[in-house]
């Protein structure tokens, strides 16, 4: 089998950019087509002069960075890996629904069974743009949710950004600054170390073995006065057919062996 066409789309962000490398390091695995930004953690202008930043940082200056891109870039299918609240890919759907002719996939880090990390019940993502969020999660393509149910065991604790830290690349100097900085907000107010949340989906889609899961109906909370964003997941079946595949647990020696292998691969591509 060749390369799997890849799009991410993305709002970096710290773990965004760790998943971005590894996507961008597995050139025998991804035909990486090109990257799109949302607003998120940072506005729009932001997150797109950051995913460049990262892209430089890897030496792929080439690769296309795309602002809110709302069309397809490709006629072949694709599978698409968003890292951020889910905005660009509903409105190109609400504009354009036979884009979803040329996309094969959906792999979204967003949601969780369990609890949220930006109210009591909804994580980031799915809380940034609940409706966008609904209409992807309704709109009939093979969807895999990575929440942070399974994102939260992928933890870097300090022997991992050391194994990380030896390998002496300017990417992965880059890396252990990142954590390390992300890991101190992180240790302060959840006093555990910093989980790699979109780095998750990245390492699924070239090892999903490492993943486990089941098939649920998710259903998107728009209007609760104390859920919204709220990611209902039907744990046992209940509620109709499965409409994702929800992730709930990562091998994370695996995850963080797959991680530092390949950025060992900047050796040679990085001065």
């Amino acid at each position: 089998m060749g390369a799997r066409p890849l799009i991410i789309d993305c709002d970096p962000g710290q773990d965004d950019a760790i998943a971005l490398l590894l996507a961008i390091a597995s050139t025998k695995e991804f035909d990486l087509l090109g990257v799109t930004a949302v607003a998120g953690n940072v506005p729009l202008a932001k997150t797109e002069a950051n995913a460049r930043r990262v892209r430089d940082l890897a030496g792929r200056p080439e690769l296309p960075v795309y602002a809110g891109c709302p069309r397809p870039m490709v006629r072949a299918p694709v599978t698409l890996a968003t890292l951020g609240p889910l905005t660009n890919v509903a409105l190109a759907i609400i504009k354009n629904p036979s884009i979803l002719d040329n996309v094969a996939e959906i792999v979204a880090m967003g949601g969780a069974i369990g609890l949220g990390n930006v109210t009591a019940a909804a994580e980031f993502n799915i809380y940034a743009d609940p409706h966008a969020a609904h209409v992807v999660f309704e709109a009939g393509v093979p969807l895999t949710m990575v929440g942070l149910d399974v994102t939260r065991q992928a933890t870097a604790t300090p022997a991992r950004i050391d194994a990380i830290r030896s390998l002496g690349t300017p990417p992965a100097v880059a890396v252990c600054g990142m954590l390390e900085f992300y890991g101190a907000r992180t240790t302060a107010k959840y006093r555990h170390d910093p989980p790699l949340h979109d780095p998750c989906v990245i390492a699924y889609l070239l090892k999903p073995e490492l993943f486990e899961g089941r098939d649920m109906r998710v259903e998107i909370e728009l209007a609760g006065e104390h859920s919204q964003g709220r990611t209902v997941c039907d744990v046992y079946g209940r509620s109709g057919t499965p409409n994702a595949r929800v992730l709930e647990h990562v091998n994370s020696d695996g995850f963080f062996t797959l991680l530092t292998e390949r950025l060992v691969r900047f050796k040679a591509s990085t001065p």
